[in-house]
Order: C-alpha cells, then structure tokens, then sequence
C-alpha cells in the first residue's frame, strides 16, 4: 500500500496470470477509480546476475492525455522504490547470517 495522490489505495486486488519462475510474472491488478492494470516482471540471466525489468499498462480513457504523464511519474517513482526495496532484500538474503556491511 502507498499513498497515490495523497490518498492510500487499500482495495487493490492482484491476481497473478501467468508465472514461469525465472523468466516471467505477469499480474493484474484492479485499481479503484483506474480500472484493471496488466503489468509483470521479466527476469533475464545475465552472466552470473539476473537483470529484472517490469512493465505496466493503464487506460486512462479520455483522460489519457490530462492525467497521463501525472500517472506515469507516480508509477515509475513507486516502481523505482519498489525495486530497491526487493534489490535490498536480495543483497540481504545473500549475506552471511550475523554479517554487517
């Protein structure tokens, strides 16, 4: 849950539609007042390292071209914080237990 114009979306549902572990999770999300949302993450080797890449959709209907780059900032600011926090939990998950950076 995050606060999206001031406001915490709380009745957000997300149903996984497709899942093949290492490569792909694809969701869909219903968004109170939005509407429903595709998106997913894409997992890719490279080298020893996976890059993870993730992907949204929302029709905003006619107003796409009024409220389109609003939502675009909000989503990729969430999803950048969203990243990290997973990118920490992985880096976490990898150090030996009792390590301190």
């Amino acid at each position: 849950m995050r606060p999206i114009l001031g406001r915490e979306i709380r009745s957000q549902a997300i149903v996984v539609t497709e899942y093949d572990p290492g490569h792909v999770l694809s969701i869909e999300a219903t968004v109170p007042l939005i509407g429903r949302a595709p998106g997913g993450f894409l997992f890719e080797g490279v080298g020893a390292a996976t890059r993870l890449a993730r992907w949204g959709e929302i029709d905003l209907g006619r107003a796409e071209r009024l409220l389109g780059p609003v939502v675009v900032r909000l989503l990729r600011g969430g999803w950048r914080a969203e990243l990290r926090n997973l990118k920490g939990l992985l880096e976490d998950a990898r150090r030996p237990s009792g390590h301190v950076p």
